[in-house]
């Protein structure tokens, strides 16, 4: 394999390992052996190269991306660094011996034979999954969704939403009815119900289709197909209420956990995608339900959030919802009560928060919450910190 392409592929490992999970430490070693016989190997092929040069011979044209490999921080991950420098001072002989152990002595066929077995076990377990899936409690699906919604990045679901608003100098009723069906259209021609089964024509004529298609664009094209999805979606997955579409998160989420597999990447977004644009225009709709202008909608949005089902109960008590509407107005977190600060201070923050609140498991709960382990070692870090003691105090004059 020439230089060229064995630097590309060099470049693509590193960009691998950043995006591995952080529990795939047994992937480490065999990474940075890996790392270590190809740079050595790039690097000999390369003086060679130039020797041949010299020499008035060249055996490829370097297919390089100079600008790029030219700097090595484009080419080293940060999270390799990170993690080779946990080791400490542990040889790789130390390593090994102690991960590896067992296996060290295991002829090459044994390890496949090993490999084999295990694989073959994985197979059973799957159908085990299967069936148990199949049967699980409908509201673990609906808790998916939650999550699935709570951390992702929909950014510019909102942005786009907040793009319309603001071409009009009134937002009516009507008009988010109208965007209500719009954007129920945009998700269904992505295909989210393209697994669904056929409806029957008794069903298709018993939903409201033409009450959605009199707020469709002038230019919408009725096709069969699209009237399946619609039908399908509301009425397998959705009511309506005073002219909101609410979808039942537990129906949905056990369609989605179905085909989940089958479903293409840009059908996996579409699929919550829809749930968060769909409860933008809610927020707002519910505004006009209780009677006020939308000119208070972002007032009465900031005390509601989209996954409040999703937050622990001890974190959404009335005292609760007051501490996170102080920290969100001190911008420590966002909207959907995720942290905006370092580790060691959302840390510090937990703790505070925790303790006011008289929450035992105070760790537990929160690593739940902001998807993170080890909270524990991140506090005794800021305690180490000089400026922790600086925030700590700046957390109870927030607190009062």
């Amino acid at each position: 394999m020439h230089f060229s392409c064995k630097i590309r592929k060099f470049c693509e490992g590193m960009q691998v390992y950043e995006n591995l999970l952080e529990d795939e430490e047994a992937m480490h070693i065999p990474f940075a052996l890996s790392f270590m016989v190809t740079i050595v190997t790039i690097v000999g092929q390369m003086e060679q190269f130039l020797i041949d040069l010299k020499n008035k011979v060249c055996r490829e044209i370097p297919d390089i991306h100079y600008a790029f490999v030219e700097h090595i921080h484009n080419i080293m991950s940060p999270k390799f660094e990170r993690d080779m420098a946990s080791y400490g001072n542990m040889t790789l002989r130390e390593y090994i011996e102690k991960k590896y152990g067992e296996f060290l002595d295991m002829t090459f066929p044994e390890i496949y034979r090993y490999i084999y077995d295990h694989a073959l076990k994985m197979t059973e377990l799957v159908k085990v999954v299967r069936r148990e899936i199949k049967k699980a409690d409908p509201v673990l699906f609906k808790d998916y969704v939650l999550k699935r919604i709570h951390e992702g990045n929909w950014n510019d679901v909102k942005e786009n939403y907040q793009e319309w608003k603001d071409k009009y100098s009134e937002v009516t009723r009507d008009m988010l009815l109208e965007r209500q069906e719009r954007e129920l259209e945009k998700y269904l021609k992505k295909g989210i119900m393209c697994f669904e089964d056929e409806p029957s024509v008794q069903k298709m004529n018993s939903v409201d289709y033409d009450y959605h298609r009199g707020h469709l664009n002038s230019d919408f094209v009725h096709s069969t197909e699209y009237h399946k999805a619609y039908t399908n979606m509301v009425l397998r997955y959705a009511t309506r209420k005073d002219g909101m579409l609410i979808v039942d998160l537990k129906k949905y989420g056990k369609y989605i956990s179905n085909y989940f597999y089958q479903f293409t990447e840009s059908q996996k977004v579409a699929l919550i995608e829809v749930l968060v644009s769909l409860d933008l225009i809610h927020q707002d709709m519910q505004i006009f339900t209780q009677g006020q202008s939308l000119g208070s909608a972002a007032s009465l949005v900031e005390e509601r959030c989209v996954i409040e089902d999703h937050i622990p109960d001890v974190l959404a008590t009335p005292e609760a919802m007051r501490l996170w509407k102080k920290v969100q107005k001190a911008g420590y977190v966002d909207e959907h009560f995720q942290p905006k600060l370092s580790r060691t201070q959302a840390a510090l923050l937990a703790d505070a928060m925790a303790e006011r609140l008289g929450i035992k498991e105070k760790w537990k709960v929160f690593e739940n919450l902001w998807n993170r382990r080890n909270m524990h070692k991140d506090i005794y870090e800021a305690y180490g910190q000089q400026q922790s003691l600086a925030f700590q105090e700046e957390l109870k004059r927030i607190f009062g």
